[in-house]
């Protein structure tokens, strides 16, 4: 919606993160490393289509599923990036939620 046909250098990319929470006497800290990255679109012409869809699939094996402990996390989010001339860049993270691989 909008007048996305300004939109320059589009990115959208999917990302697994691993977020682990430590504690030293009263100061806690997080860390954060990323495990999975997959690029989904790069768009730089800026007469490309500004609408569509894209499939992925999730590899089963190696990969872990979204999970949230008391200390530690895997984070899923769909990072989105795009440019404006003569305006504030484009940069969105979108939560998603990776479930587990069913066994049948």
């Amino acid at each position: 919606q909008g007048r996305a046909h300004l939109l320059r250098d589009v990115h959208i990319e999917l990302e697994g993160r691993e977020l682990a929470t430590y504690r030293q006497g009263t100061r806690s800290s997080t860390d954060t490393s990323v495990f999975a990255f997959t690029e989904l679109v790069r768009q730089s012409d800026p007469m490309q289509s500004h609408s569509g869809m894209v499939q992925l699939k999730i590899p089963n094996e190696g990969v872990m599923h979204s999970f949230a402990g008391e200390n530690n996390k895997i984070v899923w989010v769909l990072k989105v990036r795009g440019r404006i001339d003569r305006w504030p860049d484009v940069k969105e993270e979108f939560p998603v939620t990776v479930l587990p691989f069913a066994v049948s």
